[in-house]
């Protein structure tokens, strides 16, 4: 027995993140619920903390959330990032998606503006379909 990883439907399914595949350069852990473990408290010579501070104050402007995409047949995971709609209006995008055998859809993380409600409808724009989606909380519910 060696090293390995989460079989990629029970971490999308379980809510845990994949760094650089869930997220990119510009994420912050407010974005991905990962605020509660930041110590905004150290000293300002600390790299990035004011920026942390600011972002704290602020708010974020995007959130990680689940998607659950409607009727879609099963489909590989993906390595690209979809955009995703709602109203017409690019709001983010779909980072990671699998095929739930406990939901026989389609289910992902979406990282989308934080206007984006949990029970909102969606469409996502992957290879080249539109997908209707609502979005829900993380982990996804049973």
């Amino acid at each position: 027995m060696g090293p390995g990883y989460p079989y990629p439907t029970e971490r999308i399914e379980g809510g845990l993140l994949s760094f650089g595949g869930d997220t990119d350069d510009l994420t912050n852990p407010f974005e991905v619920r990962l605020g509660n473990y930041v110590d905004l408290d150290l000293d300002d010579g600390v790299v990035g903390i004011k920026a942390l501070r600011a972002i704290r104050s602020e708010g974020a402007t995007r959130q990680l959330l689940g998607v659950i995409l409607e009727n879609q047949p099963r489909h590989p995971g993906h390595p690209v990032w979809y955009d995703v709609h709602k109203n017409g209006s690019k709001v983010g995008h779909m980072t990671n998606g699998v095929w739930s055998f406990r939901r026989r859809t389609m289910v992902g993380f979406v990282l989308v503006s934080t206007d984006v409600q949990v029970g909102d409808s969606v469409e996502v724009l992957r290879n080249g379909n539109w997908d209707a989606g609502t979005i829900c909380d993380l982990p996804f519910p049973k």
